[in-house]
């Protein structure tokens, strides 16, 4: 028997087995911005918030505490205190996967709750799985105008609410995809070989969860359209200043990353082989 209060717990007659006291924890422990928490949502977030009730009029504070683990005990040397009812953490405080949030009260004379409250909450930070049976291949080049994509959720079709997608000759500047076309419950798309060009394409995609959180990275697949052009090498020297001075260590991208980046040498060289011929940024 586990007698929960908040002043003081008052009990007659006798108990079979074991009796314990503790204060009452809060019993309303919730998200209001990831409020379900058998669902799993996005990582485009910037903060995360929890609230409770309080618990009892003489509650002075909480423990609280954020991890991976459900059976955590939070005591003071692990948590942390506050005396609101609020708790907001950035988002990266969460990892991949499960993340639990602990509340341990404290009463009016600094006695801290053995028994807690705890909320989970399912992270998601991988982005969607990208296929196309028209282009199955991202080093090949077809004659095919035609490419047909579909996807998987890293979360599972319960937790999305919809996809964004974009197709253009080179790599958005950041990994999101803001600016695409909303693909609302459908799971493949296919474009039309009107205006499709010869030359390398990319596909971009992230999956919206049911918050309207987008996945921070994106899926990206390469179509090559046409004929093959052949490959050579893209070389060349970063230098800095009049007296060109070698630039070591500098990343030397193709259209945002269309192909590997490279690395400067000792020398300012780089050298990127593999680059289907073409005009490039």
């Amino acid at each position: 028997m586990k007698l929960l209060y908040g002043i003081a717990v008052t009990s007659t007659g006798s108990v079979v087995g074991t009796r314990s006291d503790g204060l009452l924890p809060p019993l309303t422990l919730g998200s209001p911005s990831q409020p379900d928490p058998t669902l799993s949502y996005n990582d485009n977030f910037a903060t995360i918030d929890f609230s409770w009730n309080r618990p009892f009029d003489a509650a002075l504070g909480y423990y609280v505490r954020l991890d991976n683990a459900v059976g955590t005990t939070v005591t003071p040397a692990n948590g942390a205190f506050g005396t609101a009812e609020t708790e907001s953490l950035l988002r990266s405080a969460l990892a991949q996967g499960n993340n639990y949030f602990h509340v341990l009260p404290v009463n009016a004379q600094s006695q801290v709750g053995a028994v807690q409250s705890w909320f989970k909450v399912q992270l998601n930070t991988l982005p969607p799985t990208l296929l196309s049976s028209s282009h199955a291949s991202q080093t090949a080049w077809f004659a095919n105008k035609n490419p047909f994509f579909s996807w998987i959720l890293p979360a599972g079709v319960s937790n999305e609410r919809r996809a964004q997608f974009l197709l253009r000759a080179r790599p958005p500047g950041h990994d999101g995809a803001d600016d695409c076309q909303h693909d609302l419950g459908r799971r493949s798309t296919k474009y039309s070989a009107v205006w499709l060009d010869d030359g390398v394409w990319v596909f971009h995609l992230v999956s919206v969860d049911t918050r309207g959180h987008t996945t921070n990275a994106a899926a990206h697949y390469q179509v090559r359209i046409g004929v093959d052009p052949g490959t050579t090498s893209v070389f060349g020297k970063v230098t800095a200043g009049a007296a060109a001075t070698a630039v070591v260590g500098a990343t030397v991208t193709i259209n945002n990353g269309l192909f590997a980046d490279a690395s400067t040498d000792a020398n300012g060289n780089y050298v990127m082989p593999g680059v289907p011929a073409g005009s490039y940024t």
